[in-house]
């Protein structure tokens, strides 16, 4: 049997495939599929977070464009530490492997339509009846005030987060590392 490099697993290749249709499975429909204690054990157990910074780091994924880690960082998302202290290991995996299952309160993405027909969506920082002042996720989580007399309409939208993030990760041990990352601020040096 090939091995994935699958810390932890009994999986092969021959198991990421459907038997019928020899198509692949991806990688969050693998990780769905497993028993979820044993996968947050496994995190918990293996996964690295110091690797998992490194991979929050890499561009393509974008991880950095939303959340801050500590206090360096955009507040669009949740900041991993404040996340890793208030939430068990299960929260990130879940929140990875299906964003728009539990959205963190007060990260809920609004898109607002105004009177002249322009949209604005980001997250709501501050609310009273005169204004509205978002995080405007199209401007990495700047501070745009929207004053209530110019909002047409403000829809709940969908979190920003990808539903197949999983699946633009390497392997299963670049979940487990990731999904480790929140649990506390790396005592190492940066790799800013």
């Amino acid at each position: 049997e090939i091995s994935l490099g699958l810390v932890g697993s009994e999986m092969c290749i021959r198991d990421r495939f459907q038997p019928d249709a020899l198509s692949v499975v991806s990688l969050s429909a693998a990780l769905l599929a497993e028993n979820e204690d044993a996968l947050v054990g496994d995190v918990v157990n293996r996964g690295d977070p110091y690797r998992g910074e490194m991979i929050f780091r890499r561009q393509e994924l974008a991880c950095a464009s939303c959340h801050a880690i500590g206090p360096a960082g955009p507040r669009i998302g949740p900041d991993l530490v404040a996340v890793g202290s208030a939430a068990p290991p299960q929260y990130m995996v879940e929140s990875i492997l299906e964003p728009d299952a539990a959205i963190a309160e007060h990260y809920e993405n609004r898109l607002f339509t105004l009177l002249d027909g322009s949209v604005r969506m980001g997250v709501i920082a501050f609310q009273n009846e005169q204004q509205t002042v978002i995080r405007d996720s199209g401007q990495g989580g700047q501070e745009v005030t929207l004053d209530a007399t110019n909002i047409h309409r403000a829809q709940v939208m969908p979190s920003l987060m990808p539903a197949d993030l999983a699946d633009q990760l390497k392997d299963r041990q670049e979940f487990l590392d990731l999904s480790l990352i929140h649990i506390s601020e790396p005592t190492r040096p940066r790799l800013i």
